[in-house]
Parts: structure tokens; sequence; C-alpha cells
């Protein structure tokens, strides 16, 4: 039997057209995650050791008042010493810490989720400004901070 003429066949271009915010949120979400992925599999690099591996000061959210009044890196006396005063960074660290222990894959995951987030905030004002009227503009420039 031939199939109903209400059947209607999918269409990237049907999909696209118009391009609401919507849309333009969902495919921020995906391109960052098409962009990202790779990165989620990789292990500590750098001064994550410094900051985060071997810094046994953030491997407890006890700890979390020490790290306003101290720098970042543990100098292995049981305070944190150091130039930078990064409070919210190790508290983000203690936490995730106590979810993931020494595993990247979740730091690295809570980053790739944190710039998909960081480009959307920022889409949404600027889609409802003076790029309205160019709501495609917005989120090519959306895009480009991802």
């Amino acid at each position: 039997m031939a199939s109903s003429n209400h059947e209607e066949e999918f269409s990237l271009k049907s999909y696209l057209v118009p391009f609401t915010t919507s849309k333009a949120i969902h495919f921020l979400v995906i391109i960052g995650l098409i962009v990202y992925f790779n990165s989620l599999f990789n292990g500590f690099v750098g001064d994550d050791f410094g900051q985060l591996v071997d810094n046994e000061i953030v491997h407890s959210i006890k700890n979390i008042p020490q790290f306003f009044v101290g720098g970042t890196f543990n100098n292995g006396n049981g305070a944190i010493t150091g130039i930078y005063y990064r409070p919210l960074l190790l508290t983000t660290y203690s936490f995730l810490y106590s979810v993931y222990e020494a595993n990247s894959f979740g730091y690295h995951l809570f980053q790739v989720l944190l710039h998909i987030c960081n480009s959307t905030l920022i889409f949404i004002p600027v889609s409802y400004t003076h790029l309205r009227a160019h709501e495609t503009d917005s989120y090519l420039v959306c895009r480009l901070l991802l």
C-alpha cells in the first residue's frame, strides 16, 4: 500500500528555518560537545598536579575555609601558598575531588560543560539586544567563543 500523503520527510532546511533561539542553543551544545569531546579522555597535565592531584588540602571539603586565606599550591607543610589567590577554583576542585577523586574525566567534563554554559549565557542576552534582528550573527559570535 502506498504511504499516506500526510507523512513528511525530514529535511535539515525545514528544521533550521526559522532559526530560533532554542535551535541556536541546541546547536551550541552539540558543537561544544563535538569540539571538546576528545579532551574528556586526556589525563592531568602541567599545574594540575600541583593544584589538584598532589595538593592534599584540596582532597577534603573540610578544608574549604583554608582556601580563602592562602594561595593555590600545597607547600608540603599542610598549608597552601603561592602568588595566586583562587579560592573558588580550589573550592570547585575540592567538590569535584569528593566525587571523582583523581579521575581526570570528571574534571574535563565539568570544564566542557562550563564552557558550553558560558557560551549559551553570552548568546542569550546578545540575541535579545542589538543582534536580535540578526539572530544568526549572535549565534556565530557565541560559537566562536566555544
